[in-house]
C-alpha cells in the first residue's frame, strides 16, 4: 500500500545484506572448579587498618588480569598489555558470623607490578621457594600506605611470609635421635614392663613453638603432631602465661 515502508530482500528496515549480530556462547565452569568453588571472600579490603594479617594454607594460586576500579573492565598498559595480578585462595580459621556458609576461604590480590610483586618475591626468595604451590602457609600482613608519587593514590604497602608445605612436614615427621644400645645390655624387668604400657602422647615443646610462630592454632598444631589439643595448650600457656585466654582455644587468631 501507497505511504508504507517497504522490505528490501526481507530484511525490513536495515538495508540490504544486514545481518543480526550473534551472541557468543558464554563459557561455562567445569564441573570440578564449580564443586570446589573459584572464588572467595577478600580479606583485605578498604577498611583493612595497618598491621592487619592473616595466615592461611594454599589452596590455589593464579594469575588473573586486573580490572580497572572505574569501568570494571579488563585493564591494559599503555602499550596494550593486559595489567596481571597473583590471585590466591587461602583457608584460614576465620569464620564470619553474617555469613551462613563461612568455610574460611579467603582471597589475597597482589599486583603483578610495584612494591607489592616485589614484596611477594622476596617471601619467596626468603622460603626458598621459586613459585609457592597449593598446601604451602602464607601470611599477609598490611603494613600500611607507601609514597603517592605520579600516582592518583598512594599504594598499599604489604608484607608477606610463605612457609612451604615440606618444612612443616619434615618439622612434623623429623627424625628424632636415637640413645644408642650397648651391645650385650638388657635393660631391667621394671623398665621392660614399663615399655609395654600404652603412653599418653607428648608434644615436643620446641616443636609447638616452632609451628605457633608460623601461625598455626593449637588445634592445627595438635593434629600435625598426634597429640590431645590439651598438651599443646600446655605449652602455649606455660610460654606465655599472661596470654588471653580464649587465644588457646582457637577463638581469637594469633598473627
Amino acid at each position: 500500500m501507497f505511504g508504507q515502508p517497504q522490505q528490501q530482500y526481507g530484511y525490513p528496515q536495515q538495508g540490504y545484506g544486514y545481518q543480526q549480530p550473534q551472541r557468543q556462547p558464554a563459557q561455562l565452569s567445569s564441573l570440578g572448579d564449580l564443586l570446589a568453588g573459584n572464588s572467595a571472600k577478600a580479606y583485605f579490603g578498604a577498611d583493612s587498618q595497618p598491621g592487619d594479617s592473616v595466615t592461611g594454607v594454599i589452596e590455589k594460586i593464579e594469575t588473573t588480569q586486573v580490572n580497572d576500579f572505574q569501568t570494571k573492565q579488563p585493564a591494559f598498559w599503555n602499550d596494550g598489555r593486559p595489567k596481571e595480578q597473583i590471585h590466591v585462595i587461602i583457608q584460614t580459621q576465620l569464620r564470619d558470623p553474617s555469613v551462613d556458609d563461612d568455610d574460611g576461604r579467603r582471597s589475597l590480590w597482589i599486583k603483578g607490578w610495584g612494591i607489592q610483586l616485589k614484596a611477594f618475591r622476596e617471601a619467596c626468595r626468603q622460603a626458598g621457594v621459586k613459585i609457592p604451590k597449593p598446601g604451602d602457609t602464607v601470611t599477609e600482613r598490611f603494613v600500611g600506605l607507601g609514597q603517592r608519587g605520579d600516582a592518583p593514590q598512594p599504594p598499599k604497602v604489604f608484607e608477606f611470609h610463605i612457609e612451604p608445605a615440606s618444612s612443616v612436614n619434615s618439622l612434623v615427621n623429623g627424625s628424632q635421635p636415637q640413645q644408642p644400645v650397648q651391645p650385650g645390655f638388657q635393660q631391667p624387668p621394671q623398665q621392660q614392663y614399663a615399655q609395654q604400657q600404652p603412653q599418653q602422647p607428648q608434644a615436643d615443646p620446641m616443636k609447638v613453638n616452632q609451628l605457633k610462630a608460623m601461625g598455626k592454632s593449637p588445634q592445627e598444631i595438635a593434629a600435625l603432631l598426634g597429640v590431645p589439643v590439651e598438651a599443646v595448650t600446655a605449652i602455649t600457656d606455660a610460654a606465655n602465661p599472661t596470654a588471653h585466654p580464649y587465644a588457646a582455644n582457637g577463638e581469637e587468631p594469633e598473627f
